[in-house]
């Protein structure tokens, strides 16, 4: 997805304190699958208590944002699903045997069911069905190909190579599996790997129970659909909700419809108390450990939990307040990004943290909206505010956390061979890197 970054007026603008507001996305973005269901809210509930996911309810039906490169999955009024007729099903990772069986036992519980596809004995996955009729497996611990991709690990899907080409070039993503007419592609910030089987692909006898959805920002709709069309896909229709249905080469029914639009505007002291509104809860099973500028990986579960909304502790939002404040206080911009008045992230900028050196001090983005663009664009502002204060460089010292630090690698930071010893002392865990301006 690529980020429409505000002008040098814009600048200007945020360090007088006004406020601006900016265009999102300028390319498709790939916000969900969607579900068919008899009961989407039945089915929405066993999936947001299987992934640890928020139930969001909207005209479309209900949602399960994605958050840190995970697939979004969405349930709407219709057909149930049924076995031969789904041409997509879901992969869930684990970590180990007993999280395996923990997770099968919670599905079952939750309404789930196992399912004969012809599996063999010896396979080692187990194949369930959702309560509205969708297969779904859960893989064995240690498998190569789906580590480090978060726990929904991968959408599987029919089709031919000829369909995973098209999507690798209409998301942006690229290939990470091209062999014997099989594909698979995957965000380039990690997380769900999205593949295809291959031939022979069943033929495709009626619409599909299941099609991804993509946003774009408003004024780039018809522009989109155009370049999708350029990529092989073919125009079906404009659906009651305004989107365009189009196809893609295999024949499988997509959408594409306007996104919300993302104000981001300079925070005043006493609006930092909106902290609170930042969900910052995140499953970690891959952080880095720093060593210079050598990263090296340590899997485990360093999942992170919402702040407390309660007491003074360094994990509450009391003490996140307190450190948005000292930080302004000491000559820090504040930016917060918002969609429809809600507070999707929220980013602080020290300038001159040392001559020449600017501090990108703080950068949270709810987890509903993580992978949706806002944390590139709270970063390309605030660097741009640290470049107009006459900062040449600008550092952070990034929770270790894989999704996080390959946000940051991705924006054109590098680990430092020597943290700021300032900035060691208080975080000496983190991962410090800085980019030039």
């Amino acid at each position: 997805m690529e980020i429409t970054v505000g002008a040098a007026a814009s600048i200007t603008a945020l360090l007088s304190g006004k406020s601006g507001v900016y265009g999102l996305v300028v390319h498709s973005r790939l916000v969900a699958v969607s579900f068919e269901a008899s009961d989407p809210g039945r089915a929405a509930r066993f999936w947001a208590a299987l992934l640890g996911r928020e139930v969001v309810e909207d005209a479309a039906g209900a949602l399960l944002a994605g958050a840190d490169g995970q697939l979004g999955l969405r349930f709407v009024a219709g057909r149930a699903g049924q076995l031969g007729a789904n041409r997509m099903h879901l992969h869930l990772t684990s970590a180990d045997l007993d999280d395996q069986k923990r997770m099968v036992a919670m599905a079952l519980e939750l309404g789930g069911r196992h399912l004969d596809v012809g599996q063999r004995p010896e396979d080692e996955h187990v194949v369930l069905a959702d309560p509205a009729g969708y297969e779904f497996c859960v893989i064995e611990p240690g498998n190569a190909y789906l580590a480090g991709c978060g726990l929904l690990g991968e959408l599987a899907c029919d089709g031919t190579r000829e369909v995973g080409l098209f999507w690798s070039k209409a998301l942006g993503w690229p290939l990470v599996w091209d062999q014997d007419e099989e594909t698979a592609i995957q965000s380039p910030r990690g997380g769900t790997k999205i593949a295809w089987g291959g031939p022979p692909v069943a033929p495709k006898e009626e619409p599909n129970r299941q099609r991804f959805e993509l946003i774009v920002a408003a004024g780039e709709q018809q522009a989109a659909a155009d370049d999708l069309i350029s990529l092989g896909a073919t125009r079906i229709e404009i659906g009651e909700d305004g989107a365009i249905v189009l196809a893609d080469p295999d024949g499988n029914e997509f959408s594409v419809s306007v996104g919300t639009p993302i104000e981001v505007r300079r925070l005043a002291r006493a609006d930092l108390s909106r902290v609170a509104e930042i969900d910052r809860t995140e499953r970690i099973d891959l952080i880095y450990v720093q060593d210079g500028t050598a990263l090296e990986e340590r899997r485990g579960d360093w999942s992170s939990p919402a702040w407390e909304p309660r007491g003074h502790g360094e994990h509450t939002v009391d003490a996140k307040r307190r450190d948005l404040e000292q930080y302004v206080d000491s000559g820090g911009i504040a930016l917060g990004a918002f969609a429809e008045g809600r507070l999707a992230g929220i980013g602080v900028v020290v300038p001159h943290l040392r001559p020449g050196i600017a501090q990108l001090a703080f950068l949270h983005v709810s987890a509903a909206f993580r992978a949706t663009g806002v944390g590139r664009r709270l970063s390309d502002e605030l660097d741009l505010i640290a470049r107009a204060a006459g900062d040449t460089e600008i550092v952070v010292s990034a929770t270790p956390s894989a999704n996080t630090v390959r946000f940051y690698l991705g924006r054109g930071y590098e680990p430092t061979a020597e943290a700021l010893p300032e900035l060691f002392e208080l975080e000496p865990d983190d991962v410090h890197l800085g980019k030039a301006l």
